[in-house]
This record gives C-alpha cells, structure tokens and sequence, in this order.
C-alpha cells in the first residue's frame, strides 16, 4: 500500500513537485505486487497518459486485473473500455458484465 501511497503523492504533488514518470514507477511497483488499487491507477496512467505514452491496451490490461480483484472503479473503467475499444475490439457484452 506505501508503494500506491507513494505513487499517489507523486501524481499529485503531495510534499513536493507532481511528477507523472514517479508516479507510474511506484504504481507499477505496487500493481506488480498485486496490489488491486495500484493496479487502477496504473491503468489511469497508461490511459491518460500520466507519465509517459497513452497506451490503451496497458489500460486495458491493468484495469483488468484490478477488475478481477474486485476493485470496483476498476471494473466500471474496464467496462468504459470494451464499450467504447479502448485497448482493443468494441465489446458492448463485456462492458455491461463489468458495469
């Protein structure tokens, strides 16, 4: 959790400057470890663009596995991306399973 809270600080600029690059490595830390809200903000980044490139299908890919682990804004994103083919093919089923 220190990992995400770390990664939160950065984005934010939390006790110093916003930093979107610190951001993204302290959540992928905390996301590699499993961590289901880490996991979340990882797919914001890579979504966004906090950090570094936008990348749709790492979105996709992160908020999946939040999703998975019952993370709950996790699973409301995961379904905005099948609905609207972000990171992949419209899949309009599959965003109403995870809305």
């Amino acid at each position: 959790a220190a990992q995400n809270n770390l990664g939160w600080c950065h984005q934010k600029g939390i006790g110093g400057d916003v930093d979107g690059k610190k951001a993204r490595e302290w959540y992928g830390k905390a996301a590699a470890r499993g961590h289901a809200a880490a996991q979340n903000n990882l797919g914001w980044c890579h979504q966004k663009g906090i950090g570094g490139d936008v990348d749709g299908k790492k979105a996709r890919k992160w908020f999946g596995k939040a999703a998975a682990r019952g993370h709950v804004a996790a699973q409301n994103s995961l379904g905005w991306c099948h609905k609207n083919g972000i990171g992949g093919k419209v899949d309009k089923a599959e965003a109403r399973k995870w809305y």
